[in-house]
């Protein structure tokens, strides 16, 4: 029976918290491209990106990126393909095409709003990011204080059965075991299943 390294415990916590947060940090991916799209549609109009493509494909006419850097009420914000990451290791990503534009919308400050739609969109955008750091935090902490408890895998395994799905490929191969006691409060706070349904 080997006794879990530190280093295991973390890259539990980040599966646990990639678990927890995955479906707000997926859609800050999403508000990203989408307001990707905004700005390069406010700063060209229909009949500009057609004209751009149109000598885009005659010659490397433009220079070209995925994302945008915006000032907003003085927040500088990265849209478009940017990744979403904690220090932990957790992180997501969001894609986009490569779009042509002039040489100074791809530089930083050159993009900014001080007030209308986008800018409270970009300014709301800003805050959400930054609140899902700050709430990962928390999680990272509190999984790790968590796992903390447990010194091998096989009682990691018997005492926190709902967290197997998510971390369980996590333990060694040898030190695995069938799981027998629930942690309510800790499995409600990660939304992992009871192990009733994992029975099932």
């Amino acid at each position: 029976m080997s006794r879990l390294s530190n280093a295991v415990r973390e890259k539990m916590a980040v599966a646990l918290v990639e678990h927890k947060f995955a479906e707000r940090a997926q859609g800050l991916c999403v508000e990203s491209v989408a307001l990707f799209q905004a700005v390069y549609d406010d700063l060209y109009d229909a009949a500009m990106q057609k004209t751009m493509a149109a000598l885009q494909k005659k010659g490397r006419a433009f220079g070209t990126n995925t994302k945008l850097s915006v000032n907003a009420r003085g927040y500088n914000i990265d849209i478009g393909a940017i990744r979403i990451a904690h220090r932990s290791g957790a992180e997501w990503s969001a894609e986009t095409e490569y779009r042509p534009m002039f040489h100074q919308h791809r530089q930083y400050g050159e993009i900014s709003y001080a007030d209308g739609l986008l800018a409270n969109r970009l300014e709301a955008f800003a805050d959400d990011r930054k609140s899902l750091i700050e709430d990962i935090d928390v999680a990272y902490r509190k999984a790790m204080g968590t796992l903390a408890q447990f010194s091998t895998g096989k009682k990691l395994a018997a005492e926190w059965p709902e967290a197997m799905p998510i971390i369980g490929k996590l333990i060694p191969e040898d030190d695995r075991t069938v799981p027998v006691i629930q942690l309510a409060a800790i499995n409600a706070d990660f939304g992992l299943p009871p192990s009733e349904q994992l029975a099932a």
